[in-house]
């Protein structure tokens, strides 16, 4: 792989284990209602916040993918060098995305869904499998709203749907970066707004994929500049340009906690939740984009931080702890009652423990090692298999 085809940038690993790791948390909390608040002295604690709205890490995590997909065409650019082909992007996204895909709607439907009896009739199994293998599960209120698969792959749904559409944005941003990005801006900001206007009840538009256009494009801005500034480097970065940026990597991350406690407290009003993802969408990647930057030429000290083994390792796996992880965590407590609880049944509701804590601690490491043996199992020797094939071919 030539250097500007390469999307290693070290402190995206941490972001993005930071971002799964939130996201999976959100998921086990809604199963456990543990209240994760200490107090030291005078001084109150809590995580609430954090997991009460892990939901709105999943835009981190599409802006990050954004970020990642355009940067070899915006390295190429720089370089003078032909952009990732049209044909060969959608290989390579196809053979990264499928193998573990179709595992996660297969498995759910042969070990879970057809022996327990949830579906009465071949229609209707073709009826929720078919959306999840064309990735159109958004657009059908039935399989979206109440899936019986697996939830959390309508995100994967809306990925696939960037992906077609990709390259196209890709080339248009090559040629007018400001222009294509005001454009998607305000897109994405225009959508929002005319659904919040108009539709009483947004949850089955809020996450459709023109809600998220300028997510993409903050993505794609980011890999812009990043680009740009890479291929002014030979030049060292000294110390006071360091400093700026450490510091204000920090003071994005404080702003996106802001933006979490903000949307903790609104979510609690009437229609609050989805009002705040429209309204939190684009600040929220905008300065994850911003942190993207300002984190790769901070201090190393504080690169560290996010760009380790561990962080490696863990973004090694994310794809199939995002897809497995929900799962797991319904079925450990509904399916399976493990740990064991004491209630007849939503041990949450009345806060038993020691099992809330007991329930967390198992949920997190069931789906890392579900996560890692799906890795290492199912997906890197089916891509490995899958790029053998197109060697040969090409």
């Amino acid at each position: 792989m030539s250097a500007y085809e390469s999307t290693r940038v070290p402190v995206a690993d941490g972001m993005r284990a930071i971002a799964i790791s939130i996201i999976a948390l959100y998921h086990f909390w809604q199963q456990s209602w543990l209240d994760m608040t200490i107090r030291i002295g005078g001084v109150r604690l809590t995580l609430l916040p954090m997991l009460r709205t892990g939901y709105i890490m999943v835009d981190m995590m599409l802006m990050l993918s954004a970020f990642l997909l355009y940067l070899p065409f915006a390295r190429a650019r720089r370089a003078g060098v032909a952009v990732p082909r049209t044909r060969s992007f959608y290989i390579k996204r196809a053979i990264r995305i499928l193998p573990g895909y179709i595992f996660a709607v297969a498995a759910p439907l042969f070990m879970f869904c057809i022996p327990s009896g949830e579906f009465t009739s071949v229609r209707d199994v073709l009826s929720e499998v078919i959306p999840y293998l064309t990735f159109t599960q958004t657009l059908v209120p039935s399989v979206y709203q109440a899936s019986r698969l697996n939830a959390v792959l309508w995100t994967v749904g809306i990925e696939v749907q960037a992906y077609l559409l990709f390259p196209f944005a890709a080339k248009a941003f090559d040629r007018k970066p400001i222009t294509t990005y005001v454009s998607l801006l305000l897109g994405g900001a225009a959508y929002r707004l005319a659904i919040c206007k108009t539709l009483p009840d947004l949850t089955l538009w809020i996450n459709q994929l023109p809600s998220f256009l300028d997510v993409y494009a903050n993505g794609m801005l980011a890999a812009w500049l990043f680009a740009k500034w890479e291929s002014r480097e030979s030049a060292r970065f000294d110390r006071t340009i360091q400093t700026a940026c450490t510091i204000g990597a920090c003071a994005c991350l404080f702003a996106v906690w802001r933006i979490i406690c903000w949307q903790s407290d609104i979510s609690w009003q009437r229609d609050g939740l989805h009002m705040g993802q429209a309204i939190i969408r684009f600040p929220l990647t905008a300065l994850g984009g911003a942190w993207l930057l300002l984190a790769s030429r901070s201090f190393r000290g504080f690169q560290a931080i996010f760009s380790n083994r561990v962080a490696s390792w863990f973004a090694g796996i994310s794809y199939a702890l995002y897809i497995w992880h929900q799962l797991l965590a319904v079925k450990l407590r509904e399916t399976w009652r493990f740990p064991p609880y004491r209630a007849a049944e939503n041990p949450q509701f009345v806060a038993e423990q020691p099992w809330q804590w007991q329930y967390m601690i198992v949920c997190a490491a069931a789906s890392v090692m579900a996560a890692a043996l799906v890795t290492y199992i199912i997906e890197r020797p089916s891509v490995k298999l899958l790029r053998s094939f197109e060697r040969v071919g090409t």
